[in-house]
C-alpha cells in the first residue's frame, strides 16, 4: 500500500466521521447555552452519586468517544466535578461503548460480566482519587503547574522562532543567542542605542558583575525582565547623567558628598521627586529608586543614549550573580536580545548605600 492510498483513505475515514463531530460540537454548545447550572448542580452535588452515575453511563454510552466530548466540555462548566468527568472517561475508555454485548458472543457470559465489575471498580477508584485530589486542592494546583510550564514551553518556541527570523534579517549582530564582542558593539553603537530606547533588553558588563537592562521608561520591557528573573524586587537604574539625578531625586549637602564616587562601584538609594522620570514598574511604586554610575565603558554608552537603563544582576532570583558571559543559562539567554560579551569579570555586586534618611545606611558591602 503506497502512501498516496494511505493518505487517501485516511482523508475519506475523516470526512466520514467529521458530520457527526460538528453535531456534538453544536449539541455541546446546546447544552451549554441551554443546560440549567441548577440541574447539573444537583446531580453532582452528592459526590457520591455524580462517580457511580458517570461510572456506569460512561459503559452503556454509545458511539466513539470524540462525540462525547464537546458535551462533558459542557458539563464540566456547568458544574461537573472533576471525580466524575474521570470516572465517566475511565468507563468509557475501558469499558464502552456498549462492548459487553459484543463480547458476550466471543467470550461469553461469565469473562465480559467481570470485565463489567473490573471496569466499573476501575472508574469509580479514579473518580474518587481525583476528587480527592480535587477537595485537597492538590488538582488545581498541579493542572497550574502543567498550565504553566506548557505556557513556558509555548514561549520558549515563540522566542526561538523570533530569533531565528531576526538571524536571517542581521545575520551578523543576531547569531546564536545575540551575542556581540565590545567591538562589535561600538562600531554600531548608533544602532545599538537606538535599539537601547526602544526597550530592547541587552545583557551588558559592568564594573561589578554582569547586568541585565532595558530602557527604564519601556513597561513591558521591565515586565519581561521581571518574568526571566522571576522577581518582584526593586531594580536600580544607571542614569544618563548627573543633571538627570538632580533633576528627579532629592539632592541635599550629604548626597552630594556620596555622588562625587561616581562614576564607582556604588549604587545610591535616593528619593525621587519626579515619579514619572522612570516607569512605576521598575521600582513597584515606590518613592525611592537605586541609581548606579558604574566605572566602565559600557556608561558611556548610556550616557550618550539618555535614558535611564534598567541594572540589575543576570540571574534568576536567588540563585548567584555571574561574572562569565558563557556561563549565562539557556533559558535566559533565549529570552533577551542582546548579549554584549566584555570578557570574564573579577567584581561582585555593588556596594549599596541607602541615603533616604538622615544618616547614610550602609545595606550591601
Amino acid at each position: 500500500m503506497n502512501i498516496e492510498l494511505i493518505l487517501q483513505k485516511t482523508i475519506i475515514e475523516f470526512l466520514d466521521i467529521l458530520p457527526i463531530l460538528l453535531i456534538a460540537i453544536i449539541f455541546g454548545r446546546i447544552t451549554e447555552a441551554y443546560l440549567p447550572h441548577k440541574s447539573v448542580k444537583k446531580l453532582f452535588k452528592n459526590n457520591h452519586r455524580g462517580i457511580f452515575v458517570a461510572s456506569i453511563a460512561g459503559m452503556f454510552k454509545p458511539g466513539p468517544l470524540y462525540v462525547t466530548l464537546p458535551l462533558l466540555n459542557s458539563l464540566k462548566k456547568k458544574g461537573m466535578n472533576y471525580g466524575a468527568l474521570a470516572a465517566y472517561l475511565t468507563s468509557e475508555l475501558v469499558g464502552g461503548p456498549l462492548r459487553f454485548l459484543i463480547e458476550v458472543g466471543y467470550f461469553g457470559w461469565f469473562y465480559s460480566i467481570v470485565r463489567f465489575i473490573i471496569t466499573f471498580f476501575m472508574a469509580i477508584g479514579t473518580g474518587y482519587l481525583f476528587l480527592y485530589l480535587e477537595i485537597r486542592g492538590l488538582l488545581y494546583k498541579k493542572i497550574k503547574q502543567i498550565t504553566k510550564k506548557t505556557e513556558e514551553i509555548i514561549e520558549t518556541a515563540k522566542i526561538r522562532s523570533d530569533n531565528l527570523k531576526e538571524t536571517l534579517i542581521h545575520p551578523i549582530y543576531h547569531g546564536q543567542h545575540k551575542l556581540i564582542t565590545k567591538k562589535q558593539f561600538l562600531e554600531r553603537q548608533d544602532y545599538f542605542i537606538s535599539e537601547m530606547r526602544k526597550g530592547k533588553i541587552f545583557i551588558y558588563p559592568t564594573d561589578t558583575i554582569y547586568g541585565i537592562g532595558c530602557n527604564a521608561l519601556k513597561i513591558n520591557s521591565v515586565k519581561k525582565i521581571r518574568s526571566i528573573k522571576k522577581s518582584d524586587k526593586i531594580f536600580s537604574i544607571i542614569v544618563p547623567s548627573g543633571s538627570w539625578i538632580k533633576s528627579n531625586c532629592i539632592i541635599n549637602s550629604s548626597i552630594k558628598k556620596w555622588l562625587k564616587k561616581l562614576p564607582g562601584s556604588y549604587t545610591l538609594v535616593l528619593k525621587l521627586k519626579n515619579n514619572k522620570a522612570i516607569s512605576n514598574i521598575v521600582n513597584n511604586s515606590s518613592e525611592t529608586i537605586g541609581i548606579r554610575m558604574p566605572n566602565n565603558w559600557f556608561y558611556d554608552i548610556v550616557k550618550k543614549s539618555g535614558i535611564p537603563f534598567v541594572t540589575t544582576s543576570v540571574n534568576i532570583t536567588g540563585n548567584s550573580y555571574l561574572t562569565d558571559i558563557h556561563l549565562i543559562g539557556d533559558y535566559i539567554k533565549l529570552k533577551v536580545d542582546y548579549i554584549i560579551d566584555g570578557g570574564k569579570l573579577n567584581g561582585k555586586p555593588s556596594t549599596v548605600v541607602d541615603l533616604t534618611g538622615f544618616i547614610a545606611k550602609i545595606i550591601r558591602k
